[in-house]
């Protein structure tokens, strides 16, 4: 007797509204992390260190500062001008950032700053010529240049997908480490019309969605008889808002659903039927000075090194999948390099949910050099109705080399319950190689 299988399977991700409702995957900020236009336009004007928000936590590509679900406007900038293999305008994607010296805003301040410095006002050259000049310009003459030229177009854009990161990294134009902006007018004539920062002021509401289905064949060929098994089915859906109710960017409201499915459950409707959950629901004032923020409602805290697949051994240890949701109330900062993270967390008034009380602590560093990244998180909750007491620590680095980027965790859970304590530990390796 002969047997064999061929198995065909492909996970078709879909996404609707102003931008993808991306999970937490920390690979992204390692990658990233050398490349300034990742998140914005190129060539920003620095400010004070108490008024900056620039940072590779979490809270620099999602609304939550906890990491996962929607984006804001700079994830969203990342995810559609650099998280692609190729430009689709059916995904809404857009073009890549072309480099500082192509844009629109740049060109301009060149050309007044080297008027201003060339001796003969009839000179050719001056363009030409302007890096050179601009050395001599007084910082309060660039000032003055630089608050008259607020850009009013788009970021311009270039045709290849992946251009090298030289043309973005922290050398590639040093004004942020010599100039802080001493007014709006100044800052905001390094950000085109399409900016994120002049997005998160502007926009009162913003929604997202995130679809994912499944395709999957399974053939066996058994004595000459070829038997075929369908396992396609639509696996989940994720569907989210931001609203800005006041004048005043800080303050949101953060609305999340997910929606569920098993493989048994072949109709579309099936998707939204099954099993609907929420999946964040809180207040957010964030952007403060020294970046920090507020959040207080139902969300998932941080804790070590998220993986998306919900069956891996750590998560499956941890008990934190994709159907996780506490009540909190949390607070942390992210001052560029460093972060942490207090959620203090509390039972929930339906049973259906978590009952645990206790605290989540997660603090550490992201580094612009290699990507570098490191994390010590801690948990520490009970469950009264259960009788049930779970500590976990977890620890985690990660790097990038060239075209290599690795992390890994390792994650101790202890769980004591009515008096019989279990504990184990994992270590987890993730590593993904760009090509």
């Amino acid at each position: 007797m002969a047997a064999g299988f061929r198995a065909i399977v492909f996970i078709f991700f879909v996404a609707l509204g102003s931008f993808w409702q991306a999970h937490a995957e920390p690979w992204i900020a390692n990658r990233y992390a050398q490349n300034c236009a990742a998140c914005h336009a190129p060539g920003r004007i620095n400010v004070p260190p108490k008024d900056r928000r620039c940072t590779l936590s979490c809270q620099g590509c999602h609304v939550n500062p906890n990491g996962g679900g929607m984006r804001n406007r700079y994830g969203a900038w990342n995810q559609q001008r650099w998280l692609r293999s190729f430009k689709s305008k059916m995904m809404r994607d857009l073009g890549t950032p072309a480099p500082l010296e192509k844009q629109a805003y740049w060109s301009k301040q060149v050309k007044a700053y080297s008027a201003y410095m060339a001796k003969d006002a009839k000179r050719k050259d001056h363009v030409a010529a302007a890096k050179s000049l601009m050395k001599g310009v007084k910082k309060s003459k660039k000032r003055e240049i630089a608050a008259k030229m607020s850009p009013h177009e788009d970021t311009r854009t270039l045709k290849i997908v992946d251009p090298p990161s030289k043309f973005y990294d922290q050398y590639s134009n040093l004004d942020w480490l010599t100039i802080d902006a001493k007014n709006r007018g100044e800052l905001l004539s390094r950000m085109p019309v399409d900016d994120p920062y002049r997005q998160e002021r502007e926009l009162p509401v913003y929604v997202s969605g995130d679809f994912k289905y499944l395709y999957g064949q399974l053939e066996r060929d058994a004595d000459g008889v070829t038997s075929s098994t369908d396992y396609s089915f639509f696996m989940s859906a994720d569907i989210g808002a931001r609203f800005r109710p006041f004048d005043w960017h800080k303050f949101s409201f953060v609305l999340e659903s997910r929606y569920l499915n098993g493989p048994a459950n072949k109709n579309i409707e099936d998707g939204f039927e099954t099993e609907a959950r929420v999946r964040s629901a809180y207040v957010l004032v964030d952007d403060l000075m020294w970046n920090t923020y507020f959040q207080a409602g139902l969300y998932r805290p941080m804790f070590g090194h998220f993986n998306i697949d919900h069956t891996s051994l750590a998560q499956t240890l941890s008990g934190l999948d994709m159907r996780s949701v506490y009540k909190a109330v949390g607070f942390g900062a992210a001052p560029n390099v460093p972060f942490f993270i207090f959620n203090y967390i509390q039972p929930m008034s339906n049973s259906g949910y978590s009952q645990d009380e206790g605290f989540v602590l997660s603090g550490g560093a992201r580094f612009v050099t290699f990507g570098a990244s490191t994390k010590l998180s801690y948990w520490n909750t009970e469950d009264k109705t259960k009788n049930l007491k779970k500590q976990m620590m977890s620890l985690t680095a990660g790097a990038t080399f060239k075209d290599f980027i690795f992390n890994v965790e390792g994650l101790r859970v202890e769980r004591d319950q009515s008096g019989t304590v279990d504990k184990g530990s994992v270590v987890t390796l993730e590593s993904k190689y760009r090509y």
